[in-house]
């Protein structure tokens, strides 16, 4: 357990969607959207305290999840290859044999 100095690794925070605009980043003025001034447009807020985070911290959060998403994403392509040849309609439905190419 770490006493004293920085951390290690920076640990992120709950978020929750902002309530001024409910999640999209954006607010709708006469005739444009402009970005929220309560989540600096990102579309969420801190979920204990409901504050924005400042952009160096929001910048951290967003990026772990993108990287996140994109593997979870990567996994799912991967898992469906072969699985994906044998199972579901092969677009003849059921006139011929389901010959997969092995």
């Amino acid at each position: 357990m770490k006493r004293h100095g920085p951390d290690f690794q920076k640990q992120t925070r709950p978020l929750a969607p902002c309530g001024r605009c409910r999640g999209h980043g954006v607010v709708k003025g006469l005739f444009y959207e402009m970005p929220c001034e309560g989540c600096h447009g990102s579309g969420f807020v801190d979920a204990e305290t409901r504050e924005r985070l400042e952009v160096e911290e929001l910048a951290l959060h967003l990026g772990r999840a993108l990287r996140l998403e994109r593997q979870q994403a990567a996994n799912r392509s991967a898992q469906a290859g072969a699985e994906r040849d044998y199972q579901g309609d092969n677009g003849r439905h059921g006139l011929r044999g389901h010959w997969t190419g092995d």
